[in-house]
């Protein structure tokens, strides 16, 4: 495996709390286990709109619309080429808030043309890759820089929720501090002065994120560390250390079918209402949806309702994720839209 060449700032939270995602996710990169939720292909879009917003022309409700049209119809179609990625079509159905956000994007993208004229910010960059030079890097959403060219603003848009909720208070998760600390950290380095950092919404809010040199530094230092301490084990081929298995790490994680520490921990494990199993198919019901007997060590699972493009048969061993189970004593376990079937 290849080691690490630089630390993502936008990956850095999830990866520190489990390294072996990390790993995975360089080495992997082309490579799908899971179908991907449409709600990332359509923060893509959107992300698009806000970069290429002059190039497109998207200056009225009308260019916008066939834009929007174009675009989806693109990740439609790619969706029906894929066995995985069928399942979430149409796209506008299975992707969260799709109406909501297609609105609150437009008005957005037009709200400019409402207000008086301004001074128009010229000096501007989208997508730009910055680094250190050795260690972290990444691409920043959108740089605003002065006649010098220094970087006076990045802002990082999100298309979801930026808070976190506790009681009745609320800050921008930590996450994306970390992710725009990181970069302001870069930038100051190359420049002798922070950036202002914004997380700036889908209504097109902005909100300030602040930048205090302790922990600015001590995530940056805190980067550098988890980099060298991978790539160690990386080279020492012992990547299995670098896992750290948990509900909150493994739960959604892309990488549970490859990942040895999560199947020693969690497959088979009826704590939680969406399980993974592994074992021996013994009896096939039905044509489409299929009814599968399959025996585990300690007890034999009725599963209802599979549809899989795998061919299956009596004595093979599978593993099948993304299963509901209604209880831990439970004996029917029932297939949902995510629902995976995978060869042992």
């Amino acid at each position: 495996m290849e080691p690490i060449k630089f630390v993502s700032p936008s990956s850095f939270f999830y990866w520190e709390k489990c390294p072996l995602k990390a790993v995975y996710s360089k080495e992997f990169r082309a490579q799908k286990f899971f179908p991907k939720h449409p709600d990332a292909d359509l923060g893509s879009i959107i992300h698009s709109f806000f970069e290429n917003k002059k190039e497109w022309n998207i200056f009225s409700t009308a260019a916008f619309e066939e834009k929007w049209e174009i675009e989806i119809k693109k990740l439609q179609d790619a969706y029906k080429r894929s066995n995985t990625q069928m399942i979430y079509v149409p796209v506008e159905w299975n992707a969260k808030y799709f109406a909501v956000k297609k609105i609150l994007l437009k008005k957005s993208l037009l709200k400019e043309i409402e207000l008086p004229e301004i001074k128009q910010i010229t000096n501007i960059k989208f997508e730009q890759w910055i680094d250190d030079g050795k260690d972290i890097g990444g691409k920043v959403d959108y740089l605003i820089l002065n006649e010098r060219n220094e970087i006076v603003e990045i802002i990082d848009f999100k298309t979801g929720n930026i808070f976190d909720f506790k009681g009745k208070s609320k800050s921008i998760k930590i996450a994306y501090i970390q992710q725009l600390s990181l970069y302001a950290y870069i930038i100051k380095e190359k420049q002798n002065f922070y950036p202002k950092c914004f997380i700036q919404n889908i209504k097109g809010n902005k909100f300030e994120v602040e930048i205090k040199e302790e922990f600015v530094s001590g995530i940056y230092y805190r980067a550098i560390e988890f980099k060298a301490k991978t790539n160690k084990c990386i080279h020492d081929g012992d990547i299995d250390k670098l896992a750290n298995p948990s509900t909150e790490n493994c739960s959604y994680c892309d990488y549970r079918p490859i990942c040895n520490q999560y199947k020693i921990k969690f497959i088979n494990n009826f704590e939680n209402k969406i399980v993974d199993i592994c074992g021996e198919v013994v009896e096939i019901k039905g044509v489409e949806k299929l009814e599968i007997k399959i025996k585990l060590e300690n007890k034999t699972l009725i599963l209802k309702g599979i549809s899989t493009i795998e061919k299956i048969s009596i004595r093979d061993t599978i593993f099948v994720y993304n299963l509901f189970c209604p209880d831990g004593q439970s004996q029917i376990l029932f297939a949902m839209k995510q629902t995976l079937i995978k060869h042992g």
